[in-house]
């Protein structure tokens, strides 16, 4: 019988797969609608993804359960609201995009159930945010002195800084690893350049709010704490100069967060940017809709059908909070929430601990922050970045519990300390 040689035989590993996956989707999400590819580019790959991180399952992966535990309940009682929402003729498109964050999630959970798969997840967004942000930077032209990077080409500016945001908090975990500094460095320069020219307030504020948090957890002493805030406030400082000063910065991103400056500090509502004054108004809105029917909303895609009718202008909400509210109640904001409420626990308990999961802690509350500015709940990106952020959470807890257990089980073997109460 021939034997077949092992070294001549390509090991793929099932990780290897999903990521070389992965990575296809995510050049496919940056480059169908940022840089006008063909939509097969994304859509392959996605359902390839689905395919084969299902092919993949196992029945005792935990964070599968999780993900099934929490965001299954909360799709069923966004179905059943539609039987009395307002919107049930024009809510097709948010039913697909839930059972599309779904599928999505599920696979997101099954692939990080494997060792590793973090680091694909990773550098899939950080290279291909190098070479997609580089190809916007050389082609973007302003149609006017307001003009911002993404509406040249019919996309969100908002959610084209989404897609940087992503690969700039990735980044900066890499960068505090001190691996890959020449790509780190790279995508930290175009992800940053990329996020000012699209004149996004919400995600420049999200970017430094976890930038600082990131780097006050893991500083640890309160010495290298104290050296954090100093090299914050500097930067800080430099940036918004850049900003008000640089005339291109100023027309695409200055002049709006003076607008925005003037509304909250001196309420001048009359001089505020078109979205600040806007938002605000929605946010009151939406909470005057949840007083009239707080326990379970006034059904799916209401918000928008209920904003419209009083105003003319349907849209969302533009914040998450507020959306589910109305449109769910109490109901579907405990449910959705409820994974919040977990991982804030396990933060909790982990104590002093804190330095050791320093990105997943910074990557809740940037998803928190971000939910003020937009809709999120069937956003396939925010619903990865949560189970990105639980994985991590609860791998730190599991390995937490286990390291006491030993400490515990080797003092009582020992003897030194008595009777010693064992943890289950």
């Amino acid at each position: 019988m021939r034997k077949i040689d092992r070294k001549k035989v390509i090991s793929f590993s099932p990780v290897k797969l999903m990521g070389f996956v992965f990575f296809l989707y995510t050049l496919g999400n940056f480059c169908v609608p940022m840089l006008q590819w063909n939509e097969r580019f994304v859509q392959i790959p996605l359902y390839l993804l689905f395919l084969t991180c299902l092919f993949h399952f196992k029945i005792d992966f935990e964070l599968v359960k999780r993900f099934v535990f929490w965001y299954m309940p909360f799709i069923i009682l966004c179905f059943v609201s539609l039987l009395y929402s307002p919107a049930f003729n024009d809510s097709h498109d948010i039913v697909v995009s839930l059972i599309m964050a779904f599928f999505f999630g599920l696979s997101v959970s099954i692939f990080l159930s494997y060792e590793g798969a973090l680091s694909y997840i990773k550098y899939s967004y950080i290279l291909v945010s190098i070479y997609v942000g580089i190809c916007l930077i050389l082609t973007f032209q302003q149609k006017s002195w307001w003009s911002r990077l993404g509406e040249s080409f019919g996309m969100n500016e908002n959610l084209v800084a989404l897609y940087f945001v992503i690969s700039f908090s990735f980044t900066i975990n890499e960068l505090g690893s001190k691996k890959h500094l020449l790509i780190n460095i790279s995508s930290l320069l175009v992800s940053t350049y990329v996020i000012l020219l699209t004149g996004s307030k919400k995600a420049l504020f999200a970017a430094v709010i976890y930038a600082f948090l990131f780097f006050i957890l893991r500083a640890g002493k309160v010495t290298k704490r104290i050296r954090v805030i100093l090299i914050s406030s500097i930067a800080l400082v430099v940036l918004f100069n850049l900003i008000m000063n640089v005339e291109l910065l100023y027309n695409i991103l200055g002049f709006r967060i003076q607008a925005m400056i003037n509304t909250f500090v001196m309420h001048d509502f009359n001089s505020s940017s078109n979205s600040t004054g806007e938002r605000a108004d929605m946010i009151i809105f939406g909470l005057n809709k949840f007083v009239y029917s707080p326990l379970w909303g006034w059904g799916l895609n209401a918000f928008r059908e209920l904003y419209g009718n009083s105003t003319g202008h349907y849209a969302y909400a533009h914040n998450n909070y507020v959306e589910i509210l109305a449109d769910l109640g109490v109901i579907g904001f405990c449910s959705y929430y409820s994974i919040f409420n977990r991982m804030i626990y396990i933060i909790r308990r982990m104590g002093n601990r804190i330095r050791t999961f320093s990105f997943d802690v910074s990557l809740v509350f940037l998803i928190v922050f971000y939910d003020i500015a937009m809709v999120s709940y069937y956003d396939t990106r925010i619903i990865m970045l949560v189970m990105i952020a639980y994985s991590g959470l609860s791998k730190s807890l599991n390995n937490y519990r286990c390291e006491k257990n030993g400490r515990l089980s080797s003092t009582d073997a020992s003897g030194s300390q008595g009777d010693v109460v064992k943890v289950e």
